[in-house]
């Protein structure tokens, strides 16, 4: 009983895998030259797309590293300052010579001056009018700090 049932299990099985057209006439058309090509060309036209949005990816990516970068290196002026300006209130030095950081170039772009040693907010607000801007403008503007954030890189793996 149990080899019928296994042989009607194969049998099943080899009937679900064969071809669809083994027994005569085939079930459906192969496609056709024409068809292919109409989707060789939509395939085409979604690649394109999609290497447009990779770029734009990779801006806002880059864009984004140099806009970091900047924000650190104001970060860092604004405590540095707080702590210069403490050590001029106690008279005595408790945090020390503070040293600035280099910004590699990357508040340049964003029109940012850096106030080092001084601790103010309006290097903040320079960073922040950024997104004060129309989204065509933000996008144009993150396009340009990729340029920056790619030259940064590039100069980082050269040395």
């Amino acid at each position: 009983m149990h080899k019928l049932a296994l042989v009607a299990v194969v049998a099943l099985a080899l009937a679900a895998t064969a071809p669809a057209g083994a027994g005569g006439k085939a079930s459906s058309k192969a496609p056709t030259l024409r068809s292919l090509q109409a989707q060789i060309t939509t395939l085409k036209r979604q690649v394109k797309a999609l290497q447009k949005r990779v770029k734009n990816t990779e801006d806002l990516a880059l864009g984004t590293l140099a806009y970091t970068g900047c924000s650190v290196a104001v970060t860092a002026d604004a405590m540095q300052g707080t702590w210069t300006r403490l050590d001029s209130h106690f008279g005595s030095p408790v945090f020390g010579a503070q040293t600035p950081l280099n910004d590699n170039g990357l508040c340049q772009p964003f029109s940012v001056v850096r106030a080092q040693n001084q601790p103010t907010a309006s290097v903040f607000s320079a960073l922040l009018a950024l997104f004060r801007s129309s989204a065509a403008a933000i996008q144009e503007r993150v396009t340009g700090f990729a340029e920056v954030g790619r030259a940064v890189l590039a100069q980082a793996q050269g040395s």
